[in-house]
């Protein structure tokens, strides 16, 4: 449940920035701020490269994510969205290529340091423990205070703030194994939260959800107005709730850009071998029609043609 976290141990009584209740650099350390008001991009992954076994997962991407938006990661399975998502965090090293958060390299932070900046919500969060949603909520306060600084006062208010957001104060002394997968997901969502991070990430967050509940889920994400990166299966999801998108086909970067941009009936067709319609009408909505022959699609143009820029999408043909 807290593999976001890190191995610490004792008390250590850093500043702990306060929620971010809208956009902006308020709330960040000042070197991050410093990066914000110079023009720095915010997140950039370049030339990423993994690979497990000797088999690759991740070869050769490179986008740049803008700040304030949520941005969905999506591909079939086995694209390496996850490999991606966590590479991004700072949990896994790349065998090649870099990942910057406001200019500094990631996986060159003190653990503590990218803790603090960086929070995740896990797919299958679970614990063994006798936990409350308090005591789970409390633990984004580990990389601020060290590893179960007993003694050291909690900051309730803090806590309260970050469960009332996530709409689970009323649930506070329930016990985590009494929760539904929803509930564990927002307490989580709460636990990230009072880390106090600049980059939010999420993993399939709604993937064992119910559609009211995946709904609901989402549009507090997006409320929260943070800089967040979250990996999704469905399309229509990611269509509605997505300002950016990466897009993953067999480990390469297929597209990346504005959600209205990169998603066609064409990309669909050719990444997820799924015919589909595309439209814009009161929201951006992607309706599945069938299956599709990718090798009859007509081909995306060619990934050399430019792939970094945040304003205007890049795409590029599939991988055998």
């Amino acid at each position: 449940m807290t593999a976001d976290l890190p191995h610490t141990s004792g008390v250590h009584n850093s500043p702990i920035p306060p929620l971010r209740h809208t956009n902006g650099v308020s709330g960040m350390p000042s070197a991050a701020v410093a990066s914000a008001r110079s023009g720095e991009p915010f997140l950039t992954a370049e030339r990423l490269s993994w690979a497990a076994g000797g088999t690759p997962v991740l070869d050769d991407v490179t986008c740049t994510l803008r700040p304030d938006v949520v941005t969905g990661v999506v591909g079939p399975n086995g694209s390496g969205k996850t490999t991606l998502l966590h590479l991004l965090g700072g949990l896994r090293r790349p065998a090649y290529g870099t990942v910057r958060l406001r200019g500094e390299d990631v996986h060159r932070m003190p653990s503590r340091e990218r803790a603090q900046r960086v929070a995740l919500v896990e797919q299958h969060p679970s614990t063994t423990l006798d936990l409350t949603v308090r005591d789970v909520v409390a633990l984004g306060l580990v990389p601020h205070r060290g590893r179960w600084p007993f003694g050291v006062p909690v900051d309730d208010a803090r806590l309260d703030d970050a469960m009332r957001r996530v709409e689970m104060d009323a649930l506070e002394d329930r016990s985590w194994a009494t929760l539904s997968g929803g509930e564990r997901q927002r307490a989580h969502l709460a636990r990230a939260l009072v880390q106090g991070p600049e980059l939010l990430l999420l993993d399939e967050p709604t993937n064992h959800l119910d559609v009211r509940h995946q709904l609901s889920f989402l549009s507090t994400i997006v409320a929260l107005g943070m800089s967040t990166v979250v990996v999704l299966h469905d399309l229509d999801l990611a269509a509605a709730f997505c300002d950016d998108l990466v897009v993953l086909d067999g480990g390469r970067l297929a597209a990346h850009g504005p959600a209205e941009d990169v998603l066609t009936s064409d990309l669909v067709a050719q990444v997820f071998g799924v015919a589909a319609r595309v439209e814009h009408t009161d929201r951006l909505r992607v309706t599945w029609q069938g299956l599709a022959d990718r090798d009859a699609t007509p081909r995306l143009e060619d990934r050399s043609t430019a792939r970094t820029s945040s304003a205007s999408p890049t795409v590029s043909g599939s991988v055998s």
